[in-house]
């Protein structure tokens, strides 16, 4: 079989050895006699995957003991609401650049949660470009910046990002 590259922005390719031992695993899960998605997410099975990938992720990211990490489905877009649900408290208010549309969808869920300043809102060149980083202006008292790193939809990417002092950029 010739495989394919994948360039897409979401997905992509796995190495043959990989899949085959997802295949393999989704019969019989370490010879459990049955997949994980079969596993009950209060067995042990379950607990010793969930507490290795956090563990894996702690060491990747130099996550502290002092922090939580939580294992959420619903990918980028169910955190467009998580992020001013939990950075927005006290009526607070988030700063945000608007370069297209996955930004727009993040300030949308922003809005309704909380006030949002707008530093920058690439709707004038129909979303083509991005600020230069330094000329992006961050409230010292904002909740958070938040920026959209890699527009897929529009083709817009940052190479560098503002320096937001010790406002917090999601």
């Amino acid at each position: 079989m010739a495989r394919k590259y994948n360039f897409f922005a979401g997905p992509s390719t796995l190495p043959v050895g990989v899949l085959n031992e997802l295949q393999e695993e989704m019969v019989d899960y370490q010879g459990h006699g049955f997949s994980m998605i079969e596993s009950s997410h209060r067995s042990k099975t379950y607990d010793a995957v969930h507490n290795e990938t956090v563990e894996l992720i702690r060491e990747l990211l130099g996550v502290p003991d002092d922090r939580h990490v939580l294992l959420l489905a619903g990918g980028a877009t169910m955190q467009f609401a998580m992020v001013p649900m939990n950075f927005l408290g006290d009526h607070r208010s988030c700063d945000m650049v608007v370069s297209g549309a996955w930004a727009k969808k993040a300030l949308s869920d922003a809005q309704k949660l909380g006030t949002v300043n707008i530093v920058f809102d690439g709707a004038e060149q129909n979303y083509t470009s991005l600020p230069a980083p330094d000329s992006v202006s961050v409230n010292p008292d904002a909740a958070y910046l938040h920026l959209t790193s890699n527009e897929t939809i529009g083709g817009l990417q940052w190479k560098q990002f503002p320096d937001t002092g010790s406002v917090p950029m999601v």
